[in-house]
């Protein structure tokens, strides 16, 4: 085992959209986004439209 619980690199690339799923885009706020996660950036922005 490398790091972070993958198997080598190729275990790793075949996990990277599930990192980018369930790690990226709900749990890591964005300085960019004013701070927020991409799916509460982008709720609150579908809210503004409506």
């Amino acid at each position: 085992m490398l790091f972070n619980g993958y198997n080598g690199i190729v275990d790793a690339r075949e996990r990277i959209g599930r990192f980018f799923e369930q790690v990226h885009n709900y749990k890591r706020p964005h300085s960019a986004l004013g701070y927020l996660t991409p799916v509460e950036f982008e709720q609150q922005n579908l809210s503004e439209l409506y």
